[in-house]
């Protein structure tokens, strides 16, 4: 039973070891986050835009929020809705070139390729291409209504 013990416990550190540089590696790819702004996105409202309704992600009922890759403090629905905003209004009419539809079923976080797409918007708008997310890229960026699916901007409330 000691050896049994003993075994296990050199496989485990020996593991733990080879482990340790695959994870620092992939620690490494990702930049350290800057602080985030308050407030983070937590919801999505439902804002007005030439008489139609458009889902647009908030903070409570703010629309003055943030997102950003690997904060990892978005709500899903906030972060679905910006996703299917790029989607319709950017990727679907060829605004982004040939950038792949993103995912809307998972992960459930702001990952690279959601990176990727808010700095190609930023880009096409001539804005700063920083890839985080915020009330300057939200300004922008067209919104699909609830009615047609046309794309709209929509003022900040």
């Amino acid at each position: 039973m000691r050896k049994i013990l003993g075994s296990l416990t050199i496989v485990g550190a020996g593991l733990a070891l080879a482990l340790a540089p695959a994870a620092a590696a992939q620690a490494a790819d990702l930049p350290p986050l800057a602080a985030l702004p308050s407030p983070i996105c937590n919801n999505v409202v439902v804002a007005g835009a030439g008489g139609h309704p458009v889902p647009v992600p908030a903070a409570n009922s703010v629309q003055r929020c943030y997102m950003q890759r690997g904060d990892g403090k978005t709500d899903t629905s906030s972060l679905r809705t910006m996703q299917a905003a790029i989607n319709i209004c950017y990727i679907q009419k060829g605004r982004l070139g040939n950038m792949a539809p993103l995912s809307l079923a998972s992960p459930d976080t702001f990952g690279p390729k959601t990176e990727a797409a808010v700095k190609a918007v930023q880009r096409w708008h001539g804005i700063t291409a920083d890839g985080g997310w915020g009330p300057q890229t939200r300004s922008v960026m067209q919104w699909p209504d609830n009615d047609t699916l046309a794309c709209r901007t929509v003022p900040l409330s």
